[in-house]
């Protein structure tokens, strides 16, 4: 007599059992909307260190030859942000490093929000200038999509983003 080898109908049931208890568990971790304010958190703060940056390398540059030294600015509105290179006389919009095309502006979903409402640029040694000031303090910054709510807090002496 020849012994068959495979599985019995109850360890497949009890298998399949299993697999289902798992995916009950684990399936409702995986949520989209926290994975667009993700996108959202990281978009904001690859912004704001695009201007730092460009700011601090071109320090006193006047690109426009208006006689009025330009600086890279973030304008935060509650439906997202972008970047302009501003100086008192005009503002011109900044090619997105990311797809290469202008303006660099926020593409987030239409259900996230920002606030505060701020202006936020940089001077030629990275600090921040914002308004509403952070001169005297930290600015926080927070995204929301209705349920929850991730922060980014613009430091006001370095301009590091944590």
């Amino acid at each position: 007599m020849s012994r068959q080898h495979g599985f019995t109908l109850i360890e497949l049931v009890m298998t399949l059992v299993l697999i289902g208890i798992l995916v009950a568990t684990v399936a409702p971790r995986f949520n989209a909307s926290v994975f667009d304010l993700e996108v959202a958190r990281s978009d904001l703060i690859t912004a704001i260190r695009f201007a730092q940056q460009h700011s601090m390398s071109n320090t006193g540059a006047d690109p426009d030859a208006d006689g009025s030294p330009d600086y890279y600015t973030v304008t935060l509105t509650s439906g997202g942000f972008s970047v302009t290179l501003t100086d008192a006389n005009s503002s011109n919009t900044v090619v997105n490093p990311a797809t290469g095309s202008a303006p660099f502006t926020s593409n987030w979903e239409s259900n996230i929000t920002l606030s505060p409402a701020a202006t936020i640029r940089f001077n030629g040694r990275g600090e921040p200038l914002c308004i509403p000031a952070c001169s005297s303090a930290n600015l926080p910054i927070s995204l929301s999509d209705g349920t929850q709510t991730l922060a980014v807090t613009l430091e006001r002496i370095t301009g590091y983003l944590r």
